[in-house]
């Protein structure tokens, strides 16, 4: 079955990912993707810290390309790593910096953690975000803690496909804290925007649009009157006829 083949395909991926963040943690993995090549199979990593992954003379990246030969049976891999263009533009690079913010100063500094990184967002040049930290901070009890900036769509096709999410999970010492974040960037187009430009507008060349259009509507009303005088015609002329032939008949019957 093909669906067979596409959810194992999917499982080998999520493992991949999986193995490379417990393996290589802080690199900032913002992307990954697995194409087939006819030399063999391509591993792309778009990455905060490429540095980490090539190690010293390229000992870690040789020691990934021959795990991920064994362990996933890969046909000949090659790792291919990108910079991050915008790292405060991409939620789950802003998610790993959370939480390793937490581990390090700890759960009663979150909210200067979360304030701190939706101004760093914002100054990137996103519409809106979002960042929601859940569980027992600061008190023993769970609780949700939300932080928001800017102009965020959290309903229509838009909020599935154009605006950037990332869940993470944080393990402290109080327990485990959920994060969640929520970035529209820039480059997104709203179907609501309207663009106004401040260029002046000649009038004589919109009077010259606005005739012609005239014009056009016009011609064709005068072609419709056409029509239905041409069509009435067609109906008097058979009914004279019909009274025509009647009257012959009547007058028949009467010599008779």
């Amino acid at each position: 079955m093909i669906e067979r083949q596409f959810i194992k395909k999917n499982i080998n991926k999520f493992l991949i990912e999986e193995y490379l963040l417990s393996t290589l943690p802080g690199i900032g993995l913002a992307n990954f993707k697995l194409k087939k090549t006819p030399l063999g199979d391509k591993v792309i990593l778009t990455v905060l810290k490429p540095g980490i992954v090539i190690g010293k003379k390229g000992e870690t990246i040789k020691r990934l390309t021959k795990e991920l030969e064994k362990k996933f049976n890969l046909e000949k891999p090659e790792i291919e790593l990108k910079d991050i263009e915008d790292p405060f533009l991409n939620a789950s690079v802003v998610a790993e910096r959370v939480k390793t913010a937490l581990t390090k100063l700890g759960s009663k500094k979150f909210k200067a953690i979360a304030h701190r990184e939706l101004s760093n967002i914002m100054k990137a040049g996103a519409l809106g975000c979002e960042i929601v930290l859940t569980g027992r901070i600061p008190a023993q009890r769970s609780k949700r803690w939300r932080y928001r900036d800017g102009y965020l769509k959290k309903s229509g096709q838009i909020a599935v496909d154009g605006v950037r999410t990332s869940i993470v999970n944080a393990i402290l010492n109080v327990g485990s804290i959920g994060i969640q974040v929520r970035i529209m960037p820039n480059t997104l187009k709203l179907p609501d925007y309207v663009k106004i430009y401040d260029e002046p507008i000649d009038i004589s060349k919109l009077e010259t649009k606005i005739k012609t259009l005239f014009k056009k509507d016009d011609k064709k009303e005068d072609k419709k009157s056409k029509d239905k005088k041409k069509v009435a015609k067609k109906k008097t002329t058979k009914k004279v006829a019909k009274k025509t032939t009647k009257k012959v008949e009547k007058i028949s019957n009467e010599e008779k």
